[in-house]
């Protein structure tokens, strides 16, 4: 007898808008580790990276307006789109490897946790998306004009040079 019931379907079907965002936050930020350290970004940069999605003032709009009853897949309500339009803002303000949307400058590993971002969205979103190394891969040509070749170029080589990656 099975006495443990499947916990996706507790976590899709029960959670309040709160714990689904919570959820998802976790899930990212696990998505950024393995490649994370794959391309020696730092843990503590990897830990750190997105807290500001914690604070009050940018989670709880970011889960009302995600998995809330009247956010994007419920009723729309002008008012929580507002809300999380101004959450967006303070969160591009206070992690910089947003910088790019914002027209500001961005150093070096900055623009390396940026792929890692892209990454980790497209993999929380998208659980069938591939390893980081493919899924760089497939993108590299998107980056080309967003990031500076030797960006590339570091996260080429380090992909390449660490066969490790495959005990996990």
């Amino acid at each position: 007898m099975n006495y443990f019931l499947p916990l996706s379907n507790f976590y899709e079907n029960e959670l309040k808008p709160d714990a689904k965002y919570f959820s998802y936050v976790a899930k990212h930020k696990l998505n950024m580790l393995k490649p994370g350290l794959q391309v020696d970004a730092g843990l503590g940069r990897i830990l750190l990276h997105d807290w500001s999605k914690f604070k009050p003032s940018i989670f709880f709009p970011y889960a009302d307006y995600f998995y809330g009853p009247q956010g994007k897949l419920g009723t729309n309500d002008p008012e929580i789109y507002r809300a999380f339009k101004r959450a967006t803002i303070k969160h591009f303000l206070s992690e910089k490897h947003h910088n790019y949307r914002l027209g500001l400058p961005t150093d070096f590993k900055t623009n390396v946790e940026s792929v890692l971002d892209w990454y980790s969205v497209s993999k929380t979103n998208d659980p069938s998306v591939g390893d980081f190394k493919t899924w760089f891969e497939q993108h590299k040509s998107s980056f080309e004009k967003k990031l500076p070749p030797e960006v590339i170029a570091y996260i080429e080589e380090k992909i390449q040079k660490d066969k490790l990656w495959n005990i996990f």
